[in-house]
Parts: C-alpha cells; structure tokens; sequence
C-alpha cells in the first residue's frame, strides 16, 4: 500500500492524474471531423479508391471510440454527465457496444483481474486458450484449434472484436434491464444510443447505398477490430499470465 501512495504522490506531483476536459473534447472534434471527412471522401470517390482508403478512416473511427476509455474511468471530467456523454455517445451510439458492458468488462473485470486466467476477459478469447489449465480444460475441437492454428488466426480473428463484443454488449444490457429496468439513468442512455447506432449506422447506409453501405460498415469495422486488438494485446502478451 505505501509503495501505490507513493507511485500515487508521484504522478499527481508530475501532473498525470489531471484533467484535462477543454483539451480532450477538441482532440474528439479534431478526429471526428477528419472521420467524417475521409467518410465523405469514400462516398465520393470510385469504388477502388474508396476500398483503399478504409484503413485510414478506420484509424480515425478507431481513435474516435477509444475516446470512450476517458469518460468510463470518469478521467474526462469531475462531472458525471460529461463522463457518460463521452461514453455513450463514443463507445455506444458511435461504435455500437454497449457502454454499460463495456465499463463493466474494462473497469471492474479487466483492471480488477489483469492477465488472471478465467478472470480477465482481454485473454479469455474463445476458441484460444492463454494458460496450460485453460488448454488442459478445452473439449477437442478448441484443443486441435489451439494446437495448430491459434498462432495462425489471432490477427485474423480480430477482425471479428467489435462484433463480438457488440453481441455481448446487447446480451448484458438485457440483463441488466431486467435488473434494473429502465428506471436506472444509465441503462436508457445505453439503449437510446444503440437505436440511435443502429440508424446511423446500418438503417441510412442500406437506404441510401443499398447493400454498399452494409458492406462499407462491415469492412470498416473489422478493420477498426483489427486496431483495436493492435493497441491492447501488446500491454497483455508481455506481461505472464496468473
């Protein structure tokens, strides 16, 4: 405990634990509106050159709902409503995740239980195993995937991330209606900001591209899947595994 006081005293001394809120919203605007830029440009270009812009609009959307990291560990502002509207509107409205699962799982399962088999929900990524025990554990088929392909087809699998943890994120937040109902603040700001996804994001595009506008979102977002596992899995594959 005396060695976190001190780590603690030292970094606020340095400055890191501040806020910095005016400073935060504009880095937003600033990758927002580049995003939304190079979106416009994809619309406008030819097919080809559009497909090859998707990874540099994909860096841009990615860092954009990364941004929600800020307001779920209520580093963005003092302000609780701040907080939540970066969270919200980002990591829900924006990427389609649901806010609530997402605090749940990085806040309360991740930071809690980092790198511990079973616990950390960054390594517990099925079909793949990250111990000997979780491997000993598997049924046949995960163990034949893990044995011969799982070095294979990590990178690939990321392309899958934020689906998957869109399909998780629905399932919890039923849950957690059924819990809490919507009465509970939080639990309607995370579902009008899924509707609020769900027509920005595949309603308009259908209706104005046809099934264009389905393939742009998939292909952008498997993409920003593929960056996201880029940012985090380093942090987590050089550190052992309890």
């Amino acid at each position: 405990m005396l060695k976190i006081t001190s780590l603690r005293k030292e970094l606020k001394e340095a400055g890191l634990l501040e806020r910095r809120e005016g400073a935060t919203w504009l880095k937003l605007g600033f990758l927002f509106s580049t995003f939304a830029a190079l979106t416009v440009a994809q619309v406008l270009l030819p097919l080809w050159a559009s497909a090859l812009l998707i990874p540099v609009t994909a860096l841009f959307a990615a860092s954009c709902a990364m941004m929600a990291h800020e307001g779920g560990h209520r580093g963005l502002s003092a302000n609780k409503g701040r907080n939540d509207l970066m969270l919200f509107s980002m990591m829900t409205a924006f990427g389609g995740v649901s806010g609530n699962y997402w605090r749940f799982k990085h806040n309360v399962q991740h930071h809690v239980h980092t790198n511990i088999e079973y616990e950390d929900p960054d390594i517990d990524v099925w079909p793949m195993a990250s111990t000997a025990r979780v491997y000993r554990e598997s049924n046949a088929f995960r163990q034949w995937f893990q044995r011969n392909l799982q070095g294979y087809m990590f990178w690939p699998l990321t392309f899958l991330l934020v689906f998957s943890m869109r399909v998780a994120g629905v399932v919890y937040l039923r849950q957690r209606i059924k819990d809490k109902g919507l009465g509970d603040a939080d639990n309607r700001m995370d579902l009008l900001s899924l509707v609020i996804h769900v027509g920005v994001w595949w309603v308009a595009p259908i209706l104005a591209f046809g099934w264009m506008g389905l393939l742009f979102h998939m292909a952008l977002w498997m993409t920003i899947g593929f960056f996201e596992a880029a940012v985090f899995s380093p942090a987590h594959m050089a550190l052992p595994v309890l």
